[in-house]
């Protein structure tokens, strides 16, 4: 009897756990899909942030975490074909003057520095690598927007010579000889940053010279030609617009009012101004910078002040909030006499590692011009944007992720490599997800997002 009872317990029990076992949900997992979207062949154009370039130099393990070639792996599960890079041996890689990449250095008194890796960088333009295409990732090192169209340009740019298929042969022709079925566009940048890293020394009314802010009427041809070329044959794809080039870290670095002085320095200062100056100047006082104790402005050069005839030398003032001091000024030229020459206290900054309060004006102008034209014709042919100056607005607040953060401190923020301009790792993973979400909003599409945790910003030694 108590055998039956036991086996009647038992039977209840598995029936009791099998019923609540069958009630309990069942979530299947999310399975990534296109939408509307192909991404069997997904082919990416644009300049030095589309190639992987990173801590000023390009190098394999950089181009392996381009945005482009971790979207390429997202999309794999959503239908997505082969992606090929030109990609450089492994080394120290290379700038185009033949320096190493950066890494990050600590001095005998804790600081970090950025220093080259290497004496020399590694030779990467000796050889076409042509044979090893075609390349879906077409990003080519210092592109301006009518550098695209150029059928030559492999003459003029090194970085595309490397890889282009024929010297006759523009990077558009190569983009949409592949047929692309998906594409990124992401090209304006040098249209400014040229003009910007020269301290604005170029031609700011628009010019096709290095330097040179492109003319809009430039501008626009070309991108109305590129993405009426890249969607003649169907394609589907994403413009990504121009960041604001002043809010990069390399015009932040060094804060204008970096000069800290004590009270005796800076009487020292303006005793040494006031012995230099003519007696003759009239209303002389007004040449002696304002030096106080504590932190100053840096004096540079402003070749726009009007100042008594005959006396250009005298073009220098303290720099204000609105001046931005450029990370290429070489750092022991700050040094004061007789450990350097004293840029910016007993001699002006000269203007070409400066970019004045009127030229980053400039600048932000122009990228409100271009940015305009991108989303202009960019919405005519029906194609999303993705708003990179929102995105970097953001990181200066902070994005979260997997309980980080991720910032645009230099160094230590995750979103910049070591030159202050192009991305580090993880924040091309960043950059990745964000056009991952526009691309499954618009086109209907469920590509996963990449995990950002899994990658690195800058190395620490």
């Amino acid at each position: 009897m108590a055998v039956q009872k036991i086996l009647k317990l038992l039977c209840f029990t598995v029936l009791t756990a099998t019923l609540l076992t069958s009630c309990e949900p069942v979530f299947d997992e999310p399975v990534p899909v296109p939408g509307d979207a192909d991404f069997s062949r997904y082919v990416a154009v644009g300049n030095s942030l589309t190639a992987g370039y990173a801590d000023n130099a390009l190098y394999r393990d950089a181009q392996l975490t381009s945005f482009p070639n971790l979207l390429a792996t997202q999309f794999l599960e959503a239908g997505g074909g082969s992606f090929t890079q030109p990609l450089v041996e492994p080394g120290v890689g290379s700038d185009q003057h033949g320096n190493a990449r950066l890494i990050l250095s600590q001095a005998p008194d804790g600081s970090f520095m950025p220093v080259p890796k290497a004496e020399q960088g590694q030779d990467i333009f000796s050889e076409s690598i042509a044979d090893q295409g075609p390349f879906n990732n077409l990003g080519v090192p210092g592109a301006k927007s009518y550098h695209l169209l150029m059928d030559d340009y492999a003459d003029h740019n090194p970085f595309y010579g490397r890889f282009a298929a024929d010297s006759e042969t523009s990077v558009l022709q190569q983009a949409t000889e592949l047929d692309p079925t998906f594409f990124t566009l992401w090209i304006g940048g040098n249209d400014i940053l040229g003009w910007a890293m020269s301290g604005g020394t170029g031609d700011a009314e628009g010019g096709m010279e290095t330097n040179d802010i492109t003319p809009t009427d430039v501008f626009e041809d070309s991108i109305e030609t590129l993405l009426s070329q890249l969607t003649a044959n169907g394609a589907k794809g994403l413009v990504l617009n121009v960041p604001e080039v002043t809010r990069v870290p390399v015009f932040n670095i060094i804060p204008w009012n970096g000069l800290e002085l004590t009270e005796e320095q800076a009487q020292a200062l303006i005793d040494g101004y006031d012995e230099a100056l003519p007696g003759y100047l009239p209303d002389r006082e007004s040449y002696i910078p304002d030096f106080q104790e504590g932190a100053n402005g840096f004096v540079i050069e402003d070749p726009d002040m009007e100042v008594f005839a005959g006396s250009d030398d005298l073009k220098f003032r303290m720099a204000t909030e609105e001046d931005k001091i450029l990370f290429t000024v070489p750092l022991d030229s700050l040094q004061p006499p007789p450990e350097g020459p004293g840029w910016g206290t007993a001699a002006p900054i000269p203007d070409e590692y400066t970019l004045r309060d009127t030229q980053a004006e400039i600048a932000r102008q122009t990228t409100e011009e271009f940015n305009s034209i991108l989303s202009s014709v960019a919405e005519e042919m029906d194609i999303p944007v993705l708003d990179v100056p929102d995105m970097l607005e953001r990181t200066e607040a902070g994005i979260l992720f997997d309980g980080a953060v991720l910032t645009s401190e230099f160094v230590s923020g995750g979103l910049y490599s070591l030159d202050g301009i192009h991305l580090a790792d993880r924040g091309n993973a960043q950059l990745a997800n964000e056009i991952i979400e526009i691309i499954n909003r618009e086109f209907g599409a469920s590509v996963s997002p990449v995990n950002v945790g899994d990658f690195q910003g800058v190395r620490f030694p």
